[in-house]
C-alpha cells in the first residue's frame, strides 16, 4: 500500500509540476468586429491627416508584407514606408472597410473595403479599387495590419 501511495504521490507531483511550468497568462479578451472595423477606419483617418507612409508607418507590423498590384512583394515596414513615401506626398489616400472577421481566439482578424486616391494639389481622384488587410493582434492588446493587399478598379470616364 505504501509503494502505491508513493507512487501516486509521484505521479501527482510530475502533473502538477508540469502544470505550474506550462500554465501562461490568460489572453486577451475577444475583440469584437466592430472594434477592428474602428481601428481600420482609424487607419484611413491617419492616412488623410497625415499621408499614407506616415500611416502605414504606425500601424503595420515590423514584418508586414504589402501585396500591391502588378507590382512584386514588398517586405517589412520599412521597405514599404519608404516604397510609399513620394506618392504619399503627391496622393491622398483613404479607404472605408466594409465587413471583416476577428478569429475566435482574437489574435488574427481581417478587413476589406474600398479605397480612393485623390491628389493632393486638386483632390482629383486618380486611383480606386478594393483592398484587404489582414490584422494581428499586439501583446498590448492593439491591432496591427501583417498583410496589405489591393486591387485597382478603372476610374469612370
Amino acid at each position: 500500500m505504501r509503494r502505491y501511495t508513493i507512487r501516486i504521490g509521484l505521479v501527482c507531483g510530475v502533473m502538477l509540476a508540469g502544470c505550474a511550468t506550462t500554465t501562461e497568462p490568460p489572453g486577451l479578451p475577444p475583440t469584437d468586429i466592430h472594434e477592428l472595423l474602428s481601428v481600420d477606419r482609424a487607419f484611413s483617418e491617419a492616412s488623410a491627416q497625415h499621408g499614407f507612409a506616415t500611416a502605414l508607418d504606425q500601424y503595420l507590423v515590423e514584418d508586414a508584407v504589402r501585396l500591391p498590384q502588378d507590382a512584386p512583394p514588398v517586405f517589412g515596414r520599412p521597405n514599404i514606408v519608404n516604397t510609399m513615401q513620394s506618392s504619399s506626398q503627391e496622393f491622398t489616400v483613404t479607404w472605408e472597410p466594409e465587413a471583416g472577421q476577428v478569429a475566435e481566439s482574437g489574435d488574427l482578424g481581417w478587413t476589406w473595403g474600398r479605397y480612393l486616391a485623390v491628389k493632393r494639389a486638386n483632390g482629383e481622384p486618380v486611383s480606386r479599387g478594393k483592398y484587404l488587410n489582414v490584422w494581428e493582434r499586439q501583446p498590448d492588446g492593439s491591432w496591427r495590419v501583417k498583410i496589405d493587399a489591393g486591387n485597382q478598379t478603372p476610374m469612370p470616364r
